[in-house]
Parts: structure tokens; C-alpha cells; sequence
């Protein structure tokens, strides 16, 4: 009793003695303490142990641990840790480059709370920090190795919190990079600029975390255009782990693309709350709104309940009314000319979206454009069975319907199978008219005819089939079997393309393979002969007016094609025009010189029967043609042409030709053309040559005729017999020119025409002279003979200069007459000039050559004027009197005598026929300007 009586009654004594002790003890343990740990950072430099932890950690690690700053530590009032300069090496077989390098690492941990389990970190800063993290082509990380070290570590047992309370007072990390290098999908990509700034956390209170991030993401990849964005995100991160609930608040995220918008524009995201509740599983999200480039704004609800167990979605999308022609323009899309102020102005969108651990589903999608709507009633993502399904969607918009459906099993897998199917129905008149301000030139054919669209789709992404296709116009469609071809476009097959339209049929097979770069193609086309003329009426396309309204109704095309991308080919060409058909082969070279080679070949063609009515062929001359330069220069010194064209059967201009060959040679701005043909039982050779490459261009013709029926070839070309004879010609020709002008006015060369036994038909010249003699001597009239002039040889040289032809070398024989010709003839001006003088050389043949014995000797000039449309052919009559016939009649002075008026007046004489016979020169002469 008496221990406790006497503890009872020194208890409180007791216990303020306790009391003193023990805080006296703690005084002098925290004071050695503090004491301590300021002695040992004051003696201690802990840079002395560099080598040692570089050795530890190359131990630990296998890797190179490089700190080239200075290490600073301090234990009161606060244990701080700041490492500078710091590098750690990457792992083996990957770049010199270290894998994290660091400008600055500070860590401080308050030293008085730790004492009462209370961990007060401040704010851990990472300054200029670059992570560098890789990917080989085997797929090994630069990590991997640092990993292993941690799944060799065993778990430590549990025990009891260290601390009772935890507070962090933030994370800062500061103009720091991470960069991604992907050698296996050979990607780059870089964070940069990475700014991270964290509020305070206490742990186990409840605790609102403002969180700050910015950054730019650059990325780059093989053969695709680089991508540069800047990032921030800003929100409150609410965490109560207690409650096990955890939420982010006033969350903004703005992401901009400055390639894409020059004004700065960017994809931002709000979000009032976004609520994650562990206990009942589930995941709100309210206020949400997505705004890209300021004009389109999408707004959403969300709802994820048995988050843990089997999670099931609820969201509804709404997007506000845009106008979609502001978007396009940030996207530097154009619009068409002339579209109607009342297109795409307008859209907006609404949609649900279901979903849980099995299946997706978005509903009622509708999507208003305009006047229109676009509606998908179901989309479901099937993920138990791998399969995509988008239910029978509808397009209404622009007097325009379109209808199909999409479904594409294994959707996950390597090899998906795409099925599409695809209908639309249009009216094109009314569809244009919506669309356009200006009325469009519709063909008749168009203005009431429906268009109607229908095709199938199959693919697994590395093939793709185009099936069933019709493109149909009212009773007018175009078929097709199948279209293939490779997702990479390696390889496209298409199959039996044929369209049925205005009575005609044409089928289109081919093929397209890619070798190395470029592209292979092959296959061949058939069009069966159709009326071209009723499909051009048909399109309101006007036909050209022609002497032969039975041309044009005759079309048909067969061939064999194959080449590349640089060289293409036609081969077993046929192609059908009317009564003609072509045949052979033609090759492109579409590389640089452009290159053509082909040799083809005509049965028969009439050029005449495809010109104008003469009714129809302007008389004046067209003054815009006549200054519009004549060739494409720039594509002529590209070009490289060599090739041949024939032509069994040929008439131009009137004329018959035979055997015609074209051999023709270009390049590097010059051109030639030689030509053979068959002309009149005669023959006709020759060549052209144009050089482009001087300025003006220059033109050189050189052209034999040999015994060539003269008569014939007038008959044909002017519809008159104006002479007859053998031809033989020799022609030499040059012009330089830029317009179609020039080329006459610039004409140079020569010309010499020689004519065997023929005959100048429509005026007799000797019988004339007699009809003049027997007038003056009141005899009677010699017998009627055929109204033309005999010769045996007709000749004449000319020279060209400037488009004049000049000659004083013009000579007729025959057995009675001889006639001496000289003068000019005015090609660009059309005008004549011309003097025949004529003998009579032989009166001793016949009673005719008799008769004309007075004439013996005595030359007779002939003028030709005037112009080729009215040329004027006229005797000198003052020289038939002053010569021989004047004799006849003493009394006759001049021709102005009375007695002389019968003979000037050309009555009962055959001059009269002059008139006639100067028309048809003149239409020869026309002829000849024509096509010099």
C-alpha cells in the first residue's frame, strides 16, 4: 500500500519531472539531429562520389550514367536534391545519342513533417529534359532492357503506410522534347516544347489537381508530307480516393495546324465534367463541345454505366447549323463557277450512339444539307462477329435519290470483306438548274431524261471489284461485268464494258498492271457501226454542212491496245468511216520529244463528198483567218513523227488519184512529206519540207508530173475542157510565213510545163482568121470546123517571185501556127497580163494553110487581162490591118471603118468563144492559187 500511497501522492510531481525530461531529452536529439545533418552537408561534398555512382549504376543498368554538372544537396529546412547536367546512355545497338538528358533535376522534401510520418515533397522539376525512345527493325525498344531489371526485382512484402499523410505540391517539367524513332513503320515522331505544370495533392484528402500542359508534335514518314501541330490542355483533375471517385473539370484541349490555317484557327474541346464513380461503375460526361476552325461546333452527352462489368455507352451528338462554304475555303477548295448562292450553305447533324463490350450502334443519323438530308437509320459494329453494317441509307438532296448498303465482315482481321451496293436516280436538266445560276446549253436529248446509277462493290482492301455496274439514260445505258483492281492500283482488269446507245454497240476490254513505276496497259475496244449523225442530233451537237448529206452515217472502230503511261500503241487498227475504211497501226511516245510512228492505210476516200456546198463557202475572204499564224510551232519542235499513209482510192478537189503513198519524217522542227501518186495515166512525185525552227517558218516544194491526160484532170477539178494534152512538169516552189497571207506574197521558185499533141479547145484561131478573110473579101464562109487549136508542143517556163509568175518563154507549135507568149500573172492580186504573139508559119499544107497564104509571116499579139473571175482575151486589130488583112481591103483604114465592124463585133465569127475559154483559165488559175 505504501508504494502507491506514496505514488498516489507524488503523482503530479511525478509526472511534470517526466515531462521536463523527455522534452529536454528531444531538445538536445532534434539539436543533434540538425546539428548533424548541417555538419555533414557542410563536410561532405557529395560530387566526391560521382565515380561511385556511375559504377553502381552501370552495374544495375549496363548503361553510362554522365553527370557533368554540379551535384547540390542541403538538409535543412528542407532536404533538397538538384543534379545538373545529366545524361543516361541508350541502350545497345541503338544511335550514340543518350536516351534521356536532362538540363536540371530538383527534388525537395520538407525535413521537419517527416519526423510526424507527414511527406511534404515541393514541387520535383525536370528542366530541358530530352527523351529519346526508339524502335529497331526487329521491333526491340531502347527500354527493353530496363524493363527486365524491374520484373527480376522481387515484391516486397506489404506493410503498413511509411506515411500517414502525403503532400505534393506539383510537377513541373519545363521546355523539354520526347522523340519517337520507328525503324520498322519507318515514322518520326517529336514532342517538343513539352510545358507541364501540376497543382498541389494531398493524400488521403480530398484534392483538385489544376493540371497545364503544352506542346508541339511534329511527325514525318516515308513518302507522306510532314506534320507539325501545337497543343494545350488545361483542366482540374478531382481526385477523392476515398470515395473512389475521380473527375476532370473545366477541361479545354485546342489543338492547331498551322499549314491548315493561316488564321490560327484550331479543333478545341470543352468539357464541364467528366465523372468517373469506381463504386456504382460509371462514367458521365455533360457539356461537352467540340469547335473546329471556329465554324463547326458538335455538342454531346455521354454515359457509360457497369463500367467494370459490362460497360454500356449512351451518347447523343448534335452538331450546330455551319455553312459549309466558310469550311471549304479554310481548305483552299474551290468552288464551281456560276453555283447557285443557295448551295451548301447550310448543314448541321444529329445522331445516337449505343454501345457496349459486344456491339456499336449509332441511330437515327441525320445529316441536313441544304434542303436535303442525308439518313443512315442503323450503323452497327458487330465486335462478338467481327462485322460492319450500315443499314439502307438515303440521300435526298438536289431533285437527286441515292440509296445502298455497306457491310464488311471481319472488319479486325487482315483481309475484311467489303460488300456495297450503290443506286441513284437523277433528272439532269432540273438537277443543273439547282445547282447553277446560268442556264446550261442542255442537248434536247438531256432535258427530259432520267439518269439512273446502279453498281456493286466487293473488296478485302487489297482487291477491289466494281460488279453489276449500269449507268443507264432513259433506254441508253452503259454495262459493265466487272472492274478489278489492286488497292495499290497495281492491277486493274475491266471486263466487258459495253454500252447500248442510239443503235449502236461498243465493248471495251482492258487491262492495267504497274511494273516497277510505271503502269502497263493492254486490252482492245470494238464499236460496232452505228449512225453518228443521229447521236450528234441527238446531243444538239450541229453536223457541219456537206455536198454529200449521206455522209456521216457510218461509224465503226476496232483495235488492240497496249503501252504504258510513256508509250501507247493501236495495233490491227480498224476503223470505219462511211464507204472508207483505215487499217494499221499507230505508236505514241508521250515522253519528251513526243514521238510518233505509225503506218496506216485507206481503202478509198472521197474528201469532196465532207466539204461545203460551194453556196455555202464564203466568197470574200475571212480577215481574222488571214492573220492567225497557221502552225503550232512549239508542239512541231517537239515532235518526232515518222510514218506512211496510202491511200488506194483518192479524190480531192475533184480529182481522181491512185495509189497514193505519204512518207513523212519529223523532227527537231523540221517536217517532210514525199509523195507518190497515181494521176490521170500519168504519175506525180514529190516532197515538202517545213522548217519551223526558222522564223518565218519556210516551206520548200519540189514536184515532178509525167504523162499526165490533161483533159481528164480538168474535167474533173474545174468541170472544163479548156486543153487537152500529155503534161509533163516540173515544179520548184518556196515561201516563208507566219499567216496565211504570207504564203503567197512570199511564193519564189520555178515552173516549167511542157505539153505533147494537144489542143486548146473552145476557139479555133485559124478558122477565125479565115472567117475575118472572107468577111473583108465578101467571100463565102469557110465550112464549120471544130472550135479548137491543135498543137503539137506546148511550153513555157515561169519564175515566182513574191507570188508574181513571170515567163517569156511561152511556145505553141502545131503545122500551121506558131504563137510566142509572154507576160505575168498576179497570184495574191488575181489580176492578168498577158501577150500571145501568133504566126502562121506553114501555108503550103492543105487548103487550109492556102487559104491563110496572105497571114505568112505576120505576127497577130493576142492580150489576156483582166482578172481570173472576169479575164479579158482580145486580138490586136490595129496589126491585123496594118499586116495582112488590111491588104484584103485597101478601103478599111482603121479599125473604127464600117466595113471593119463585123470582124471587131465578132459577128459571124468564132471569137465570141474567147469569153468562154478566158472563164475557164480563170477557174484554172483560181484552182492554181488555191493549192500553189
Amino acid at each position: 500500500m505504501l508504494p502507491r500511497v506514496l505514488f498516489a501522492k507524488h503523482k503530479d510531481s511525478f509526472n511534470m519531472k517526466w515531462l521536463k525530461w523527455f522534452f529536454t531529452l528531444s531538445f538536445i536529439l532534434v539539436a543533434t539531429l540538425i546539428l548533424s545533418l548541417i555538419l555533414l552537408a557542410w563536410f561532405i561534398n557529395p560530387n566526391d562520389y560521382k565515380p561511385q555512382l556511375q559504377a553502381a549504376i552501370k552495374k544495375e543498368t549496363g548503361r553510362d550514367l554522365i553527370i557533368a554538372g554540379e551535384i547540390h544537396w542541403r538538409f535543412w529546412p528542407w532536404f533538397s536534391l538538384e543534379i545538373n547536367q545529366l545524361q543516361f546512355s541508350n541502350a545497345k545497338g541503338f544511335e550514340p545519342e543518350p536516351f534521356l538528358k536532362a538540363e536540371q533535376i530538383k527534388v525537395r522534401v520538407k525535413t521537419l513533417p517527416l519526423l510526424q510520418r507527414h511527406l511534404y515533397v515541393d514541387i520535383i522539376q525536370l528542366n530541358q529534359a530530352h527523351i529519346r525512345l526508339a524502335r529497331n527493325e526487329q521491333g526491340q525498344t531502347n527500354w527493353d532492357d530496363l524493363l527486365q531489371l524491374t520484373q527480376k526485382s522481387e515484391p516486397s512484402p506489404t506493410k503498413s503506410p511509411l506515411f500517414k499523410q502525403i503532400t505534393f505540391s506539383g510537377i513541373a517539367l519545363n521546355d523539354s522534347t520526347i522523340d519517337w524513332q520507328d525503324a520498322l513503320t519507318q515514322q518520326h515522331q517529336q514532342f517538343s516544347q513539352i510545358n507541364v505544370k501540376t497543382g498541389e495533392i494531398n493524400y488521403p484528402e480530398m484534392a483538385t489537381l489544376p493540371l497545364e500542359l503544352s506542346a508541339t508534335l511534329s511527325t514525318k514518314t516515308a513518302n507522306q508530307k510532314p506534320l507539325l501541330l501545337h497543343f494545350n490542355f488545361n483542366t482540374d483533375l478531382n481526385i477523392h480516393i476515398a470515395a473512389s471517385h475521380f473527375s476532370l473539370t473545366k477541361t479545354q484541349l485546342s489543338i492547331h495546324y498551322p499549314e491548315l490555317s493561316p488564321l490560327n484557327a484550331a479543333l478545341t474541346l470543352k468539357m464541364a465534367d467528366l465523372s468517373l464513380d469506381l463504386i456504382h461503375e460509371k462514367l458521365t460526361g455533360s457539356g461537352i463541345h467540340l469547335t473546329l476552325l471556329e465554324l463547326v461546333e458538335l455538342h454531346a452527352q455521354l454515359q457509360v454505366k457497369e463500367l467494370m462489368t459490362a460497360a454500356q455507352l449512351e451518347t447523343e451528338l448534335t452538331m450546330a447549323e455551319f455553312n459549309p462554304r466558310t469550311l471549304l475555303t479554310y481548305f483552299n477548295i474551290a468552288l464551281p463557277d456560276g453555283l447557285q448562292d443557295s448551295v451548301l450553305t447550310r448543314s448541321s447533324l444529329s445522331a445516337m450512339i449505343h454501345a457496349d463490350t459486344k456491339k456499336m450502334m449509332i441511330s437515327d443519323w441525320m445529316l441536313n444539307l441544304d434542303q436535303g438530308q442525308v439518313q443512315i437509320p442503323q450503323v452497327i459494329l458487330d465486335l462478338e462477329n467481327n462485322q460492319l453494317t450500315v443499314s439502307q441509307w438515303i440521300i435526298d438532296w438536289l431533285n437527286t435519290q441515292a440509296n445502298g448498303h455497306l457491310s464488311i465482315k471481319n472488319i479486325m482481321g487482315e483481309k475484311p470483306e467489303l460488300f456495297a451496293e450503290i443506286s441513284l436516280l437523277t433528272a439532269i436538266k432540273p438537277l443543273l438548274a439547282e445547282l447553277f445560276v446560268e442556264n446550261w446549253p442542255i442537248p434536247e436529248l438531256l432535258s427530259k431524261t432520267q439518269l439512273s446509277l446502279h453498281t456493286e462493290i466487293h473488296s478485302d482492301l487489297s482487291d477491289w471489284q466494281l460488279k453489276q455496274f449500269r449507268l443507264q439514260l432513259d433506254q441508253q445505258q452503259l454495262r459493265m461485268a466487272q472492274l478489278k483492281t489492286k488497292a495499290t492500283f497495281s492491277q486493274i482488269t475491266l471486263e466487258q464494258l459495253q454500252v447500248d446507245a442510239f443503235d449502236g454497240n461498243m465493248l471495251l476490254n482492258a487491262e492495267v498492271s504497274k511494273i516497277n513505276d510505271n503502269y502497263g496497259l493492254s486490252g482492245n475496244v470494238s464499236i460496232k457501226p452505228f449512225n453518228p449523225s443521229v447521236l450528234l442530233k441527238q446531243f444538239a451537237v450541229d453536223l457541219p454542212e456537206r455536198k454529200d448529206k449521206n455522209t456521216l452515217t457510218r461509224f465503226g472502230f476496232n483495235t488492240v491496245f497496249s503501252g504504258t503511261l510513256d508509250n501507247f500503241a493501236l495495233d490491227n487498227l480498224q476503223l470505219q468511216l462511211d464507204d472508207s475504211l483505215l487499217t494499221g497501226k499507230i505508236n505514241v511516245n508521250l515522253l519528251q520529244p513526243h514521238q510518233l510512228d505509225f503506218n496506216l492505210a485507206v481503202d478509198q476516200f472521197n474528201v469532196d463528198r465532207y466539204l461545203p456546198p460551194e453556196s455555202s463557202v464564203k466568197k470574200s475572204p475571212n480577215p481574222s483567218t488571214e492573220t492567225e499564224e497557221l502552225l503550232p510551232v512549239a508542239l512541231l519542235k517537239k515532235l518526232q513523227v515518222q510514218g506512211v499513209l496510202k491511200v488506194r482510192q483518192l479524190q480531192t478537189m475533184g480529182a481522181k488519184l491512185s495509189d497514193v503513198t505519204l512518207s513523212i519524217k519529223g523532227k527537231n522542227g523540221q517536217l517532210q512529206v514525199d509523195k507518190t501518186l497515181g494521176l490521170y495515166q500519168g504519175l506525180l512525185q514529190g516532197e515538202t519540207r517545213l522548217n519551223v525552227n526558222a522564223v518565218p517558218a519556210q516551206l520548200d516544194s519540189e514536184y515532178q508530173l509525167d504523162q499526165v491526160a490533161l483533159s481528164p484532170l480538168l474535167k474533173d477539178t474545174t468541170q472544163t475542157n479548156f486543153l487537152e494534152g500529155i503534161a509533163q512538169a516540173h515544179v520548184q516552189l518556196n515561201t516563208r510565213f507566219i499567216y496565211q497571207a504570207d504564203i503567197l506574197e512570199n511564193l519564189t521558185g520555178k515552173i516549167a510545163v511542157e505539153l505533147k499533141n494537144g489542143s486548146i479547145n473552145g476557139f479555133n484561131l485559124a478558122r477565125s482568121l479565115r472567117q475575118a478573110k472572107a468577111i473583108l473579101k465578101q467571100e463565102p464562109m469557110p465550112p464549120p470546123e471544130p472550135l479548137k487549136s491543135d498543137f503539137s508542143r506546148l511550153m513555157g517556163t515561169f519564175t515566182v517571185e513574191q507570188g508574181l509568175l513571170k515567163t517569156n518563154t511561152l511556145l505553141i507549135e502545131s503545122p500551121l501556127l506558131r504563137v510566142n507568149g509572154k507576160g505575168n500573172i498576179d497570184l495574191p492580186k488575181e489580176t492578168l497580163d498577158l501577150r500571145l504573139d501568133t504566126w502562121v508559119v506553114n501555108t503550103s499544107t492543105g487548103q487550109e494553110g492556102k487559104s491563110l497564104e496572105i497571114l505568112k509571116g505576120v505576127g497577130i499579139p493576142i492580150f489576156i487581162s483582166g482578172t481570173f473571175s472576169a479575164p479579158q482575151i482580145k486580138p490586136d486589130y490595129q496589126v491585123l490591118l496594118s499586116t495582112g488583112l488590111g491588104a484584103l481591103q485597101p478601103d478599111i483604114k482603121s479599125e473604127k471603118s464600117p466595113l471593119f465592124q463585123p470582124i471587131q463585133s465578132h459577128e459571124s465569127l468564132d471569137l465570141e468563144n474567147l469569153k468562154e475559154l478566158g472563164q475557164s483559165v480563170g477557174h484554172f488559175l483560181r484552182g492554181l492559187k488555191r493549192d500553189p
